[in-house]
């Protein structure tokens, strides 16, 4: 399919009763024609897509897949990826999560967002990362927490909103959506956001029963690593060979693929690191192009793609792709 991209704006109350809007990417398969465009994020990535297509292509409804970024990240940091599974018939929603900085932790800080662009200088948010991580990792009930209020529940409000503009007539996503296919791909602190999502949170509210499978790239197994085995879905784990754990220094990402008591896969892409999964993978391609010319996009692509295929649409031609060993 050719890729249509939009972005909504959603009103959302926190969990102090405060009016936020959440700001979303959604990209779809289309039959318009699509054009140059650029992303601009911590820096720009130049694509394809045709944005603001006012139909979703004949073929579906299609399973709907929401993409959770990274810490202090924004919707548009795997545009790669998403931008991928659109094309091969998938419905993505990847909204802006509002992480904040230390040591209050009220004030909002990004690198970049989907409608401001780049926010903030890299080595501003680094900085402040390294302390948010600090802190995170020395009081686990406070790290919860921090996730309860800017993570879960956006997670499952923002499931309820793309189901709603499923039954809306006067939404190009009328009835585009199989509602009871519901994927997520969490990267790094979106992950961990996944992992919570989908049972490893001991507290069984977070849970999202229309989850039906989780990709994670390079997520973090702090602070679930003692209630994993509570997962309740199929996962697929991706990691970099040199991808330290960061949150919880003594916990390998290892241990979600190896606690975990369900359909599983655990795969370590060659000379990569933790950030080797958002849009600077595809250096210097394209992002349209990276799923093809960059090795590394082509396998988290292939593989992502293929693990979702058996799980979400039960296409038993993917584990012809899932036995395939790769070079990558």
């Amino acid at each position: 399919y050719n890729v249509g991209l939009t972005t909504m704006d959603f009103d959302y109350v926190n969990i102090h009763g405060k009016k936020e809007i959440i700001t979303a990417a959604v990209w779809y398969p289309t039959e318009e024609e699509p054009h140059l465009y650029t992303y601009h994020t911590a820096r720009d990535y130049e694509s394809k897509v045709a944005f603001n297509a006012s139909a979703v292509a004949k073929g579906g409804p299609y399973p709907l897949l929401l993409f959770i970024h990274g810490g202090f990240g924004s919707g548009y940091d795997s545009a790669y990826l998403t931008e991928y599974l659109a094309r091969h018939g998938y419905i993505v929603v990847a909204p802006d999560y509002v992480d904040t900085r230390p040591p209050e932790y009220t004030e909002p800080i990004a690198f970049s967002t989907i409608k401001g662009g780049k926010q903030t200088p890299a080595i501003t948010v680094f900085k402040v990362a390294e302390e948010w991580i600090q802190d995170m990792n020395a009081n686990r009930e406070f790290f919860l927490s921090y996730l309860a209020e800017h993570r879960f529940d956006q997670t499952s409000f923002m499931i309820d909103k793309m189901l709603e503009l499923n039954d809306d007539k006067g939404s190009i996503f009328y009835q585009a959506m199989k509602g009871d296919t519901i994927g997520v791909v969490g990267y790094s602190e979106g992950g961990i956001t996944t992992l919570g999502k989908i049972g490893a949170h001991p507290d069984a509210h977070f849970r999202d029963d229309r989850i039906r499978a989780a990709l994670l790239l390079s997520a973090a197994t702090y602070p679930f690593e003692n209630s994993l085995n509570l997962i309740a879905v199929p996962l697929m784990l991706i990691v970099g060979d040199n991808d330290p754990p960061n949150a919880g220094p003594d916990l390998p990402r290892r241990l979600i693929y190896d606690r975990a008591n369900v359909s599983k896969y655990f795969l370590v892409l060659k000379n990569a690191d933790h950030y080797s999964f958002s849009n600077s993978v595809t250096i210097p391609d394209p992002l349209y192009l990276a799923a093809e010319n960059n090795p590394q996009a082509n396998a988290i692509c292939r593989y992502g793609l293929a693990f979702l295929q058996k799980y979400l649409e039960r296409d038993a031609t993917a584990n012809d792709q899932l036995g395939k060993s790769d070079p990558q």
